[in-house]
């Protein structure tokens, strides 16, 4: 008997499953508008050295991080995470994109979240899917969340770094991924199914069911 194909599911997260940038959302439903704005202020020239091309998207996305999150302990930060996880998260998704994940998991296929968002705040609700997760990691420390992570950004190139880390691709003969923005493209050319900006009214129709 011939050896079954695998099939691999790839998919990220912000603005391709969601309708939002859910790191954003998350120091919303975490802080609060005034804290978030308070906060997302002090941090704005990072965000400006950021666009001009004086810092990297991490070092940026780093110190917008660091500002709500460096001294919390872990046992918070994690409960706080999840809570978003599985109580906002799900609400933010575009629609047809929870079906089409669950399709791929019906069909026996390995599916991952690939995303520059932390880890911890896709995990809970990824693992009631019995969905992977290859993501920013944040630096813990005795503890205490440090407000540094502890792998680059997972965006662009560093996607591929990271896949080919966790996934033998070799292993299958057909790979679905899913992306949204040029920085999805490195992604996308792992795949022999690429599609870009699915879930949106005007893309629906040419989406590829497995």
């Amino acid at each position: 008997m011939a050896e079954q194909i695998r099939t691999l599911a790839l998919f990220d997260l912000d603005g391709t499953l969601t309708d939002r940038d859910t790191f954003r959302d998350l120091l919303r439903f975490s802080f609060g508008t005034f804290r978030l704005f308070a906060g997302l202020l002090v941090t704005l020239p990072w965000t400006f050295f950021y666009i001009v091309g004086l810092c990297s998207a991490k070092t940026a996305k780093e110190r917008v991080f660091r500002r709500f999150f460096a001294g919390m302990e872990e046992e918070e930060f994690v409960k706080r995470t999840r809570k978003y996880s599985l109580e906002r998260l799900p609400a933010l998704f575009r629609p047809g994109a929870l079906d089409q994940i669950r399709q791929h998991k019906e069909h026996g296929h390995d599916t991952f979240i690939v995303s520059a968002s932390i880890r911890h705040w896709i995990e809970p609700w990824a693992a009631s899917e019995g969905v992977g997760v290859i993501a920013t990691e944040v630096e813990i420390r005795d503890g205490t969340v440090t407000g540094r992570f502890s792998t680059d950004n997972c965006r662009g190139e560093e996607k591929i770094t990271r896949i080919l880390e966790a996934i033998q691709l070799s292993d299958y003969g057909r790979i679905y991924a899913y992306g949204d923005t040029p920085h999805d493209q490195p992604m996308l050319t792992l795949a022999t199914d690429p599609v870009y900006q699915p879930f949106r009214r005007e893309a629906n129709a040419s989406i590829q069911y497995p």
